[in-house]
């Protein structure tokens, strides 16, 4: 996942032009959790701004703990902005809302059971022990933390209040990259003489 969204060496105002942009063209944009607090919900630093986003915005999923997201890096989309007075509103939940099976996301470990790992990418995913690796996991603690980073390929679409299941396999990874590239034919000719 990429750290900045703009180059270094623009200026503030450019900064704003270019967050406009990303809003009326609904794209993503990164950011990370620097604060949270219970009443007001989290501070997130895009490139050097701050914006708003509630505790409700961060996920489908209810977390216990939201603090524990505080100091990594996620995607967002922009939700509000204003460039005159600088204020900026962004969402996680958001940004995920129609996200289909083969997408590759990138989640958060919030709980990690037996024979299932479960992992917030704006919504809840469980990862069966079959799916965690393109070999056999005897112990999912051994392989896996607690609020740790980690990519996924959804192995289903989305709905709300039903469970997402997603992949970790490499392999499953990689053929949702290769399927969203058709293979062009390579068409061979002889030049007459």
């Amino acid at each position: 996942m990429r750290k900045r969204n703009f180059p270094d060496n623009i200026t503030e105002v450019q900064k704003w032009k270019n967050l406009y942009a990303c809003y009326r063209n609904y794209k993503s944009i990164v950011g990370s959790i620097i604060n949270y607090n219970q009443y007001f919900g989290f501070t997130v630093d895009v490139d050097g701004i701050n914006a708003k986003m509630s505790v409700g915005e961060l996920s489908y999923w209810r977390n216990e703990e939201p603090e524990k997201f505080v100091g990594n890096n996620f995607s967002f989309i922009i939700t509000e902005i204003d460039t005159y007075q600088k204020t900026l509103s962004v969402s996680r939940k958001r940004l995920v809302s129609n996200a289909k099976a083969g997408n590759i996301l990138n989640g958060f470990i919030i709980d990690i059971e037996d024979n299932f790992i479960t992992v917030d990418v704006g919504f809840a995913c469980r990862i069966l022990k079959r799916n965690l690796r393109d070999y056999f996991v005897k112990s999912i603690d051994d392989q896996f933390k607690f609020y740790a980073p980690i990519k996924l390929v959804l192995l289903n679409d989305f709905e709300k209040l039903k469970y997402t299941f997603a992949s970790t396999k490499e392999s499953d990874i990689w053929n949702s990259i290769k399927g969203k590239y058709k293979e062009k034919d390579i068409v061979s000719t002889v030049s007459p003489r």
